[in-house]
C-alpha cells in the first residue's frame, strides 16, 4: 500500500512538473534578434484599382464584342475560375468552362457590361465589381439577334504578373432594360 502511495505521488509530482513546464498563455514575444523583419510594402491606391477594375470589365466587354463571350471568358478567367450561371450548376475550373465553352453552338454570341461599382480590398490583389449587362445570342435558324438583359457580378484576382484573372462570375436574366427618357 505505501509502494502505490508513493508511485502515486511521484506520478503527480511528474504530472504537475510537465504541466507548469507547458506554456499555456500566450507566446513570449520574440527578442528583436529573432523576431521576422518586418517587410513595407507600398501603399495600394484604392481608388486606381477600383478604376482599373471596372476598365478590366470594358476590356472583357469589348473582346466579347469582337470575339464572342465564350473566346473572353477563356481569355480572361483564372484557371480556378467559377461560374454561376441562371440554370446550371456551378462550373468550376478552367477546364469545366473551356469544354462547356467548346459546346456552344454560336461563338459569336456576345456580352456587353456596363459595370456600375467596384470594390478592391486593401492589399489591392482582390476585388469585386457589379453592374448590367446586354447578352447578344444570334440564331442559326435564321440569323436573327435576341437579346437579354440583367445584371452581375464579377470577383476578380491579381495572377503572379499583376493582371486581373476573374475568379467567379454570376448574373441574373431578367432585367428589363431602361427607357430613354422622350426629349420635349
Amino acid at each position: 500500500m505505501k509502494n502505490q502511495q508513493a508511485l502515486l505521488a511521484l506520478l503527480s509530482l511528474v504530472f504537475m512538473i510537465t504541466i507548469l513546464s507547458c506554456n499555456h498563455g500566450k507566446p513570449k514575444d520574440k527578442t528583436p534578434e529573432t523576431a521576422a523583419p518586418i517587410v513595407k510594402t507600398d501603399t495600394v491606391n484604392l481608388d486606381q484599382a477600383q478604376k482599373d477594375l471596372l476598365k478590366k470589365d470594358v476590356e472583357f466587354s469589348d473582346y466579347s464584342i469582337t470575339n464572342g463571350v465564350s473566346a473572353a471568358l477563356l481569355n480572361f478567367i483564372d484557371n480556378d475560375a467559377v461560374l454561376l450561371l441562371p440554370n446550371h450548376r456551378p462550373v468550376v475550373g478552367v477546364d469545366s468552362i473551356t469544354a462547356m465553352m467548346n459546346k456552344r453552338k454560336n461563338k459569336k454570341d456576345k456580352i456587353v457590361l456596363s459595370p456600375i461599382a467596384a470594390t478592391v480590398a486593401s492589399s489591392g490583389d482582390l476585388g469585386y465589381d457589379y453592374g448590367t449587362y446586354t447578352f447578344t445570342q444570334t440564331r442559326k435558324i435564321d440569323g436573327a439577334e435576341m437579346t437579354s438583359n440583367g445584371s452581375y457580378m464579377s470577383e476578380w484576382k491579381k495572377d503572379k504578373t499583376g493582371a486581373w484573372k476573374l475568379v467567379l462570375y454570376t448574373n441574373t436574366d431578367g432585367l428589363v432594360p431602361l427607357k430613354k427618357p422622350k426629349m420635349p
